[in-house]
């Protein structure tokens, strides 16, 4: 698959072979490109309409979690909103379109699927954030010791993560 950049953060297919699921994911439409939405077009969507229903909305939930993750260090952003994107391509092409392109999560998005990278400001913020909430919470909270390692061994496996993704 080759995506051609239209601007800033739209990104539009000129040629198609072998598509993934993955690279369906990454897919920058706004609509109007037709190419975009038949390729969305292309992956299983689910035919009950209850259970169609129950995927836009875990997406909703999913989406709501994301942007409370960016105020509450200890919620993580992108899986919530790379799960309401996995959720929105089975569901709802208008919202799977609306994620992908939205002006400030679209491109994390894209960057994350597509690259498996973050820039690197992000990731100076998402860690200084990351450990001051994780020592405040250890230092001042009530909880027995393993309580405390167990929160530290997860901000230690959080960074080794975020350390080892590609700069964006």
């Amino acid at each position: 698959m080759v995506l051609s950049r239209s601007n800033k953060n739209n990104y539009y297919i000129t040629q198609l072979t072998n598509c993934t699921t993955t690279q369906l994911l990454s897919l920058h439409g706004n609509g109007s490109y037709k190419g975009t939405y038949l390729e969305l077009n292309k992956v299983k969507k689910v035919k009950s309409e209850l259970l169609r229903v129950s995927l836009v909305l875990f997406g909703m939930i999913s989406f709501g979690l994301g942007v409370l993750g960016i105020f509450l260090p200890l919620l993580p952003t992108t899986p919530f909103m790379l799960l309401s994107a996995f959720l929105f391509i089975r569901s709802s092409d208008r919202l799977y379109r609306w994620l992908i392109n939205h002006r400030l999560f679209g491109k994390y998005i894209y960057d994350y699927i597509e690259r498996r990278s973050i820039p690197r400001r992000v990731k100076w913020y998402t860690l200084g954030l990351l450990w001051a909430s994780i020592l405040t919470s250890v230092a001042t909270l009530d909880v027995g010791n393993v309580i405390r390692l167990m929160l530290l061994l997860i901000a230690v496996g959080v960074t080794l993560h975020v350390v080892k993704l590609r700069n964006g």
